[in-house]
């Protein structure tokens, strides 16, 4: 899965989730912040706005429930982009992220489907 973080200050804002994650310590769920392609002229690959995470079933009420709750303390300066490999994509922001069973209902039925 792969999450992709949209708006001013991205980078940022992507190092903040991924803390925040990593602190929730959820059972099942390895997060990590993705590195660009090397650049030549540089030490290396550069850190992009976006996290992948390998999620175990048990870990998505959880996850979504996290997110929730960070994406409605970073209002509306933030907006994430789901992505499910092979299954789909979707975009929370504060003002569709409404409440915590939609969102857990979008999750489900992206890895459910």
């Amino acid at each position: 899965m792969e999450i992709e973080i949209i708006g001013d200050r991205s980078l940022d804002h992507a190092g903040d989730l991924l803390r925040w994650l990593r602190e929730e310590r959820i059972p099942g769920l390895d997060p990590q912040q993705k590195q660009g392609p090397n650049v030549a002229g540089t030490q290396g690959a550069e850190l992009v706005a976006i996290l992948t995470a390998v999620l175990s079933s048990g870990a998505v009420v959880a996850l979504a429930q996290s997110l929730h709750v960070w994406i409605k303390a970073k209002q509306p300066q933030v907006r994430l982009k789901v992505t499910i490999p092979r299954k789909g994509t979707f975009e929370i922001d504060a003002k569709n992220a409404h409440d915590e069973a939609s969102l857990i209902a979008q999750f489900r039925t992206l890895i459910d489907g």
